[in-house]
């Protein structure tokens, strides 16, 4: 009998083909063979959760106890660099928790979204870049979208477009 092998275009081939799976756990197999197709199983890329707090709790507690950093790195499967970053923030903060309520990238320009939306209903008629000038802080039109965007504000005031509808004509067929 005959052994198949999956394709790089999907199908099954009678030879054997680079085939690369990855599991669930995001572990990858490599299976080698002699053709050169390839073909992925691998999900969207998927950003990583922080350790939990009870992790990192007995790891410190291991560490106190006297054990060597890379044996207690290697027992709890993370990289000795993450354990010197929980020991350092620890040392500085008290605690080796994650930061909480992090937001990346710069703050907002417009913090208080209640006074905009007024003013988005008082001068909603204008443009962006006018909206933009007679706001009290200096922002960007593409502030003022932003801003308008979060709130909600749209131009349009029906939610669904007319519907068309046909009309029944005046002679039968």
């Amino acid at each position: 009998m005959a052994q198949s092998f999956i394709t790089s275009g999907g199908g099954l081939a009678s030879k054997p083909c680079l085939v690369v799976l990855q599991s669930a756990i995001l572990q990858s197999k490599v299976l080698l063979g002699q053709h050169g197709g390839v073909v992925s199983l691998l999900p969207l890329p998927v950003m990583p959760a922080a350790y939990s707090d009870d992790l990192r709790e007995k790891v410190l507690a291991a560490v106190d106890r006297g054990e060597k950093k890379s044996h207690v790195s290697r027992m709890f499967n993370i990289s000795r660099n993450t354990l010197d970053l929980w020991l350092k923030r620890r040392d500085a903060t008290g605690s080796a928790s994650p930061r909480r309520g992090y937001h990346r990238g710069p703050a907002p320009k417009v913090n208080n979204l209640e006074a905009f939306r007024a003013f988005a209903n008082a001068h909603g008629h204008l443009t962006q870049q006018q909206m933009a000038e007679l706001w009290p802080e200096p922002i960007t039109d593409v502030t003022v979208g932003k801003a308008l965007r979060q709130i909600g504000f749209t131009r349009k005031k029906r939610r669904t477009a007319t519907a068309s509808v046909m009309r029944p004509s005046a002679e039968p067929f």
